[in-house]
């Protein structure tokens, strides 16, 4: 397997980890996410009750998402912000936690407003949460993008088009949106 660049932030992290300066990315990701709890506080907005569907269900995806979002927002400040006397590859590692946690929440929220409470959409919301964990964990290690090469290179004839199993992927995952967003409207 080639060593990639995500597969060399692992190394690096894991060398950072045993320097005492580790302590200064530590307290930026602290400093970044007492910063990001504080805003999404500030941002708790609801909507009033004389609002329409759209609007509470657009302030109650923002609720849900602002806390990561506003995470990796301050996250990114302090990588560029310490980037210049230290390396910052816990830093890096948590934004991209924090972006997994904005689309784990996304999704979820997504889900529960389209299809009724169900055993099926606790199985589903748990499937949506592994798979974009792993994905993340993927692409920590650098493991993504030779998966993504490989599935793209199975290909198999359609008709008369090669259609490889990574196309196949990326279809049925804009179909399983499309179909929740038609439900969700």
């Amino acid at each position: 397997m080639k060593e990639n660049q995500f597969g060399r932030l692992l190394i690096e992290l894991w060398k950072d980890l045993q320097d005492p300066s580790i302590l200064w990315q530590a307290g930026v990701v602290v400093l970044c996410l007492l910063l990001a709890w504080w805003a999404s506080r500030l941002a708790q907005w609801r909507a009033p009750e004389a609002s329409s569907r759209a609007l509470k269900v657009g302030a109650g995806s923002l609720r849900r998402v602002v806390l990561p979002l506003a995470a990796m927002l301050f996250l990114y400040g302090g990588r560029w912000a310490l980037g210049h006397w230290h390396a910052v590859n816990l830093v890096t590692v948590a934004i991209a936690l924090a972006g997994a946690f904005a689309g784990i929440r996304f999704a979820v929220y997504l889900l529960r407003l389209a299809v009724p409470a169900s055993g099926f959409l606790f199985a589903f919301e748990r499937a949506v949460v592994a798979l974009i964990w792993g994905a993340v964990a993927l692409h920590l290690t650098g493991m993504l993008p030779e998966i993504v090469q490989y599935l793209q290179g199975v290909k198999f004839l359609l008709g008369t088009h090669d259609v490889s199993v990574w196309t196949l992927l990326k279809g049925g995952f804009w179909v399983v949106l499309t179909l929740l967003l038609a439900l969700w409207g």
